[in-house]
């Protein structure tokens, strides 16, 4: 029988991934797996290769930001009755959601996709899709519906 108890949503905090947490609820719910939340601050590329104290500071401030929501979702799911890991790290997240993946011995990834397509896709890549391709796990892609009143 196949057993799956730990789930990864890395999450940049966007309605696409709260949608793909969703479904990380519902099918870890009945298992009672673990859900693992995970966001990666990308590095800052700097221009002219020097680093100077307003960028630094911006960097620090948006990583506990974003570990101030990460412990908000975290309490909310445990309030839910899910057991929940949260980690922050930095990175490339294509990189580091695989790297942590292997290192916690995921069994599912949930990653919520824009669904971009042509130039969009062209310029900013597809970082679920680089997952998909490299995990060792099954990735669910979570699209999210159309709005039809666009």
């Amino acid at each position: 029988m196949l057993t799956l108890k730990q789930f990864l949503l890395p999450t940049d905090f966007s309605r696409y991934a709260d949608h793909a947490l969703e479904y990380a609820k519902a099918i870890a719910k009945p298992m009672d797996a673990a859900i693992h939340l995970l966001y990666v601050l990308e590095p800052i590329q700097y221009v002219t290769g020097f680093t100077n104290e307003s960028t630094d500071v911006s960097e620090e401030r948006v990583w506990m930001e974003a570990e101030q929501k990460l412990n908000l979702l975290q309490e909310r799911l445990t309030a839910e009755g899910f057991r929940v890991h949260a980690c922050t790290v930095k990175g490339f997240p294509e990189d580091e959601i695989l790297r942590y993946a292997g290192e916690h011995g995921v069994d599912m990834i949930f990653m919520g996709t824009h669904g971009w397509r042509g130039i969009y896709r062209m310029m900013f890549g597809s970082t679920t899709e680089g997952v998909f391709r490299k995990s060792a796990c099954p990735v669910v892609s979570v699209r999210m519906p159309e709005d039809k009143s666009l």
